[in-house]
């Protein structure tokens, strides 16, 4: 009877085996439930800095951009207002000087006033191309289309503009008009091709600009300083700069920023 009634040795070391493994269990899993609690904290903390770093890039790269058209506005009032100014009065002098030697019958006093003239007048439209290119009028006073249109007309290969995206942002404005400007200078510059089409569209609250040529391209944002600034250039107004190079077909420089 008492062998029927007693506990088998083997049994009682399994089960005793048992009874000391789950208090360890139990320990490690509340261990690597703490440990697990206290990296997703970790990892909640870390992405509230990493966006916080990352919108004060933001937010100095938008500075940045705005301190450098600030600039480049008060450079071109200076032109305007400053140098061109005093080279129109010269210019204004030499002529009447011009006029007074004919009236004394000095031809030859009057041909060198008449060169000099003309070399002011050159100097005169180098200016002005210089204060349109620092930061055109037309841009302030009328728009992108209108000032692209204007850049079109200097081009000295044809350039197709169409769309029109009506008046954006001033900082908008100006990051669509210099991507428009530095891509037609690369395409006349180094595309060797005969056509360049701008295309402004506006669409799902963002205004795009597209620029495509018909040369050679080859083109790379990796390459020269000139992209790499408008890439930031767009970036900080919260856009995108993409390059497609259909090389040897031509190149097409597409931005877009947000227009809602």
């Amino acid at each position: 009877m008492r062998a029927r009634i007693g506990i088998d040795p083997a049994r009682h070391r399994h089960f005793g085996a048992q009874i000391r493994i789950k208090p360890y269990c139990f320990r490690r899993g509340a261990n690597c439930r703490a440990t697990m609690v206290r990296l997703a904290r970790e990892n909640a903390r870390l992405q509230v800095q990493v966006r916080a770093q990352l919108d004060e890039v933001r937010q100095s790269r938008a500075r940045l951009v705005e301190a450098s058209d600030s600039e480049r506005r008060r450079l071109e009032r200076d032109l305007h207002d400053g140098a061109q100014q005093q080279l129109v009065t010269l210019l204004l002098s030499l002529q009447l000087a011009k006029a007074e030697a004919l009236r004394r019958s000095e031809p030859n006093t009057a041909h060198m006033l008449e060169e000099s003239i003309e070399s002011l007048r050159q100097a005169l439209d180098e200016l002005r191309r210089l204060a349109r290119g620092i930061h055109p009028t037309v841009l302030v006073q009328a728009g992108l289309a209108p000032a692209i249109r204007t850049l079109a007309e200097r081009c000295p290969i044809p350039v197709e503009v169409t769309g029109d995206l009506g008046r954006l942002e001033p900082k908008l404005e100006a990051a669509l008009y210099f991507v428009a400007a530095e891509a037609i200078t690369n395409a006349v510059k180094h595309s060797f091709g005969k056509r360049i089409c701008v295309e402004l569209r506006r669409r799902s609250g963002w205004a795009s600009a597209d620029v495509s040529d018909d040369g050679v391209g080859g083109a790379q944002l990796a390459r020269g300083s000139g992209l790499v600034g408008l890439s930031d250039r767009v970036a900080a107004v919260g856009g995108r700069l993409n390059l497609q190079d259909n090389h040897p077909h031509g190149t097409c420089l597409h931005a877009e920023v947000p227009c809602a």
